[in-house]
C-alpha cells in the first residue's frame, strides 16, 4: 500500500541520508502542503523542523500542469503556483522552477504570447515575495512540436519577450 509521508518525515529521511540542502517539490500541488487552507502554517512548521536539523531549502519546483490548458484546471494551477511562490518566501527559497505551457495548434509567436500572459499573472506574487520563477526547457523527444523552449536561443528570446527581472530560465540537461 502507498504510505503518505508528511513533509517533515521526508526531510528527516533526507537528513538521515546525509543531505543538508533541500529541493522542495510542490510539483503535485493537490497533494502538497499547498492543497490545504492552512498551507502557510504547514510551511512554517516545515521550515522550523528543517531549521532544527540545520537543513536549508535552496530551490523549489512549483506545481505541474499546463498553463495553456483551457479547462478548469488552469484556475487550480494558478492558485497553487501563487501559493508556491509565497511558500518559497517562507522557506527562504529564492528560485522556483515552473514549466511553460504547450499546445499542438499554435506557432511560436502565439506560444510566446500565451505563456507570457500566464506568467504575468504570477508577477505580483513574485514581486511581493521576492521569489524568481525559472521557466524550464524541454526536449522534442518529450514534447514533439507542442513546445518551443528547446534550445538556448528560444529560451533567451522568450525571456527577453517577457522582460520581467524576476523571470529567468532553468536548463534541464537530463
Amino acid at each position: 500500500s502507498h504510505v503518505c509521508k508528511t513533509e517533515e518525515a521526508k526531510v528527516a529521511e533526507l537528513y538521515a541520508a546525509g543531505f543538508r540542502y533541500i529541493d522542495m517539490s510542490f510539483y503535485d500541488g493537490d497533494r502538497s502542503p499547498l492543497a490545504h487552507d492552512d498551507y502557510l502554517e504547514r510551511v512554517k512548521r516545515l521550515r522550523y523542523f528543517a531549521d532544527g536539523l540545520e537543513m536549508k531549502f535552496v530551490q523549489a519546483h512549483s506545481p505541474s500542469g499546463n498553463p495553456l490548458c483551457t479547462d478548469s484546471g488552469l484556475d487550480d494551477m494558478l492558485m497553487y503556483s501563487i501559493r508556491s511562490i509565497e511558500a518559497c518566501a517562507e522557506l527562504g527559497i529564492k528560485n522556483t522552477v515552473l514549466h511553460a505551457g504547450w499546445r499542438d495548434d499554435i506557432g511560436r509567436d502565439e506560444y510566446f504570447s500565451l505563456n507570457r500572459e500566464f506568467f504575468s499573472r504570477l508577477y505580483p506574487a513574485m514581486e511581493r515575495f521576492g521569489v524568481s520563477v525559472l521557466v524550464e526547457n524541454s526536449a522534442k523527444i518529450n514534447m514533439g512540436g507542442r513546445y518551443y523552449l528547446y534550445d538556448g536561443e528560444d529560451m533567451a528570446d522568450f525571456l527577453d519577450y517577457c522582460g520581467h527581472p524576476l523571470l529567468g530560465g532553468c536548463w534541464d540537461t537530463g
